[in-house]
This record gives C-alpha cells, structure tokens and sequence, in this order.
C-alpha cells in the first residue's frame, strides 16, 4: 500500500501566509506532495482580536465576521471558546440583507464540544457575511469559572477565552471580487 504525503494545514495571503495560492502550489508541487488543503482563516472579533471579559460579568457578548469573497458550499459548524462560553450563535446575512439564524447553541458547555454537521448544505453567495456572537459568563454564578473578579482575555490557557467560530465549506465555482 503506497504511502502518501501531503499537508492538511496551510495559509496563503488570503489570511495570515506568507505567499499567494499559485506560489503554495508551486512550492508543494516541487517537494512532491500528493495533496494540500489550503486552511485560510479571515476572523475580526468585534473590531479587536484581543477582547477582554470584565469581572463578574454575566452574559458577556463577543462577536465574530467572516465575509464570503466567493460562492460557497457550507457543510458544517463547531464553536469553540473555554469554561466562561455560555452560549453561540452563527447568523447568514445575505447581499439582499436578509438574515438567517444557521446555528443556536443556547447552553454551550466546554467539556461538551461538538461539531455540527448540516443535514443539508447550506450555498452561500459571494458577500454574504457570517456573524457568531459568542456571550461568556464570568460570574460567580458559573461553577466552572476559575477566577470571576479577574478580568479575562484571549489566550491559548483554559484560564484565558477563545472565540472560534470554525465553519466547514468550500468553494463553489464562481468569480472570487
């Protein structure tokens, strides 16, 4: 059984890389791998990636964007924060303006992380924007929370916060503006 090698990890330019996808290619072409995924990522958290959770505070709001360059086919969900995540949710708002709820996780749970596959596709057209409002509880009411008069901020630490609002999806053939 042949081996094959590849990589299922890799940015360009469109997100934080270091070169363009016709360079990537190139580049794992001449090393002779057998396959790539091009992982690009494009978050802004609410106008700061470094957001901060103050003390006590309950039902916290962070919210996530994503605009779609590029028609594509999405196939799943799978929010992600750490022990203060009280809640997710992921919106569509389409170029028309309309908008559609595609995922609410009223009680989300750390120790309980899933991925939410869609029973169905969902095609999304170039400009629409995902939006994931993830709200934090760093009360003293939320039992897991390891420190409610501290104030928290993003970081790698089960003590810090993540929003990660991951999607699963591809391309669809279609101009890229």
């Amino acid at each position: 059984m042949p081996l094959l090698k590849g990589n299922l990890h890799a940015h360009t330019t469109f997100s934080d890389g270091r070169w363009p996808v016709e360079e990537v290619l190139a580049r794992y072409r001449a090393l002779e791998y057998d396959f790539l995924a091009v992982t690009d990522h494009d978050t802004w958290v609410d106008g700061d990636y470094w957001f901060r959770i103050p003390p006590g505070a309950g039902n916290w709001p962070v919210i996530a964007t994503y605009r779609f360059r590029g028609p594509t086919r999405l196939t799943s969900f799978m929010p992600h924060s750490h022990v203060r995540g009280k809640s997710f949710k992921y919106e569509l708002t389409y170029p028309d303006g309309h908008t559609d709820v595609v995922l609410d996780v009223p009680r989300y749970d750390f120790n309980w992380q899933l991925e939410y596959q869609l029973a169905a596709p969902i095609d999304v057209p170039a400009g629409t924007t995902l939006r994931v409002t993830a709200r934090y509880d760093n009360s003293p009411d939320n039992p897991a929370n390891p420190d409610p008069t501290a104030w928290v901020g993003f970081g790698e630490q089960t003590t810090n916060e993540m929003l990660v609002g991951y999607f699963t999806g591809y391309r669809l053939p279609g101009a890229i503006p």
